[in-house]
């Protein structure tokens, strides 16, 4: 079962869907892998709230980052 399917229906951040962080932010100094997934976690919430498969995006994201690349 895929991740996104064992946490439909729950959400983080608050319930009005502002994750509390802006593409802008700047990442602290200290950040570590256990605060990337919290990050990476919420993002996908959002996504999947939205109507954004997150495994879709990036890996569009991915196929057109290697064309860009490849040039």
């Amino acid at each position: 079962v895929r991740m996104q399917e064992k946490v439909a229906g729950k959400t983080t951040g608050s319930p009005d869907g502002d994750l509390g962080i802006r593409p802008a932010d700047p990442l602290p100094d200290n950040m570590d892998e256990r605060e990337l997934g919290d990050r990476l976690f919420a993002l996908v919430d959002w996504a999947r709230r939205h109507g954004i498969n997150a495994d879709d995006a990036l890996s569009l994201a991915n196929r057109r980052f290697a064309e860009l690349h490849s040039r």
